[in-house]
C-alpha cells in the first residue's frame, strides 16, 4: 500500500503489472433507490464474506490523455489569445468528502467547528466509510486561460506600457465538484481557485481579482 493515507487508511496500491498508484478499495453496494448502503460492499472473490481480500484496483490518479491547444487572434489595436490544457480519464479519491461526509464527523467545542460535507445529504452514513469506492472520482477536466492586449498609440505611434488582462478559469470538471482538478496521487483534499490578473506590458500586475 501506498500513497497519501486517513486515520492509518491507505487507499492506493503498487502491483506488478498494473499502473501505478491505482486506487485500492472495497465496492460500493446500493439499495433500489440508488443510496449507498453504509458499510455493505460487494464480495469480490464469492467466499462468502467480505475481508481485505475483497479490495479490488480500479482507476488512476494518472490521465489517459494530456492535451493543449493555443490560439491567438490580433485586430487593429486589440490581440485576444487563449490556450487550453485538459487531462482524461484521471481520477481522485475525494478525501474531504469522505473525512467529514459523515455524522458521526460533526463537532462543536469551544476551539473547534466541524461542518458536515453536503454528500451527507446523499449517503446518510454515520460513520466513515473510508475505503469505499463511493468516493473514487472522475477528475477529468478541461481548462481555459484567456489573455487580452490593447496597444494604446498617440499620433500613430505605439505608446508604452501596452495593457494586458489574464485569466485562469476551469471551464469544464467531469463530477468532482469544488476540488482541485489535479492532485498529487490523486487523493483530493483541496479547493480549486480561480484568479484574474491585469498585466502592463513590462510585467508588472496592476490588478488582480482571486477568487475560489
Amino acid at each position: 500500500l501506498v500513497g497519501p493515507s486517513i486515520d492509518s487508511y491507505q487507499f492506493q496500491v503498487f502491483t506488478e503489472g498494473y499502473a501505478p498508484y491505482m486506487f485500492y478499495l472495497y465496492h460500493q453496494l446500493y439499495d433500489e433507490n440508488g443510496r449507498p448502503i453504509e458499510g455493505a460492499y460487494a464480495d469480490i472473490n464469492n467466499d462468502g464474506q467480505v475481508n481485505t481480500d475483497d479490495r479490488y484496483r480500479c482507476h488512476s490518479p494518472a490521465p489517459d490523455y494530456i492535451m493543449g491547444l493555443s490560439t491567438s487572434l490580433q485586430y487593429g489595436k486589440w490581440t485576444l489569445s487563449t490556450s487550453l490544457r485538459a487531462n482524461i480519464g484521471n481520477y481522485v479519491y475525494n478525501g474531504m468528502q469522505m473525512n467529514t461526509g459523515a455524522f458521526g464527523t460533526m463537532s462543536y467545542n469551544d476551539f473547534q467547528l466541524n461542518n458536515l460535507s453536503s454528500s451527507y445529504l446523499e449517503t446518510g452514513f454515520q460513520t466513515r466509510q473510508h475505503l469505499s469506492d463511493y468516493y473514487l472520482e472522475n477528475a477529468s477536466f478541461l481548462k481555459m486561460e484567456p489573455d487580452a492586449g490593447l496597444q494604446l498609440r498617440q499620433g500613430g505611434r505605439p505608446v508604452q506600457p501596452q495593457r494586458h488582462g489574464h485569466g485562469s478559469e476551469r471551464i469544464h470538471h467531469h463530477r468532482l465538484f469544488g476540488r482541485r482538478p489535479r492532485s498529487a496521487r490523486g487523493h483530493g483534499q483541496f479547493v480549486l481557485s480561480a484568479s484574474y490578473n491585469l498585466f502592463n506590458r513590462f510585467g508588472y500586475r496592476i490588478l488582480k481579482i482571486r477568487k475560489q
